[in-house]
């Protein structure tokens, strides 16, 4: 049986004295954690946040016995931390490949190299709240190449990139050391959904 986290549960513990600085929303089930979002406090954004929030969670899901996939994920620069940082690979014939890229502003602009329209591929919530904005020519600058609108799966050697980015030496990767698996998926589910 599925154990959502429902955005209000995860708004909660935004909102408690000990404001907390993001959450991630997900799904779990009896094998898998599905990533279907995450959150950072606008006043603490840009500075690599994200990538540590999904390395615990991947670091979690590993410990308890769990594959750490994702949803459809819309949102470019979630696919390219998952995508570029911890090499999770797109579904087969699944979304649409951009480029991505920041604007003189620093809005996100995509950019679609196939010419299939990528607006279509975001609702209007999505294009305002993550200040998208969609080019009709290759735009100069420095580009990521990432695709959007597809469920995502973890490499083969996800432990390597969780690693990297949490800086672990000595192969001391535990998170919760003497827990058994039960007890990491009830953690894995208090720490990020904030219950």
């Amino acid at each position: 049986e599925a154990v959502a986290c429902s955005k209000n549960e995860a708004t909660e513990g935004i909102n408690r004295p000990n404001k907390r600085i993001g959450y991630l929303l997900m799904q779990n089930a009896a094998d898998v954690s599905t990533l279907l979002g995450i959150f950072v406090d606008p006043s603490y954004r840009k500075n690599g946040l994200s990538k540590i929030f999904l390395a615990v969670w991947m670091q979690l899901c590993l410990e308890a016995g769990l594959l750490p996939f994702t949803g459809v994920m819309n949102k470019p620069l979630i696919c390219l931390t998952l995508q570029h940082t911890f090499q999770y690979r797109p579904m087969p014939n699944r979304g649409v490949m951009v480029h991505l890229s920041r604007g003189s502003n620093g809005e996100i602009v995509l950019y679609s190299p196939t010419k299939k329209s990528i607006a279509g591929a975001f609702s209007p919530s999505d294009v305002k709240r993550e200040g998208l904005v969609f080019a009709t020519e290759t735009p100069s600058g420095t580009q990521r190449t990432v695709r959007v609108g597809s469920p995502l799966r973890p490499p083969n050697n996800l432990q390597d990139h969780v690693d990297t980015v949490l800086g672990i030496i000595d192969n001391k990767r535990s998170l919760t050391s003497e827990v058994d698996q039960k007890e990491t998926r009830k953690v894995l589910k208090t720490i990020l959904c904030g219950l």
